[in-house]
């Protein structure tokens, strides 16, 4: 791919990813997008929303344990 189509991916793909997600949360909070709302409010997400927040919670508990029982250092490469 040239580089000018690279340099243009990069700067717009998150603020588009940005203003889709935002364009979303909108319409769903103003009851406007019946069928995402339907989608995004399935009670089967909650099992699955529960069990990804407390993940979040420990974490970084978890990985600052784990580096703190290390012996020698981790260096880190493109490959891992």
């Amino acid at each position: 791919m040239p580089l000018y189509l690279e340099a243009i991916y990069a700067f717009f793909s998150r603020p588009i990813w940005a203003f889709c997600v935002s364009w979303i949360v909108v319409t769903c909070h103003t009851k406007q997008a019946w069928y995402a709302n339907t989608v995004l409010s399935w009670w089967g997400w909650q099992p699955l929303s529960r069990l990804t927040f407390c993940m979040y919670l420990v974490g970084p508990v978890v990985q600052i344990w784990w580096a703190s029982t290390l012996y020698i250092p981790v260096y880190l490469t493109f490959i891992n």
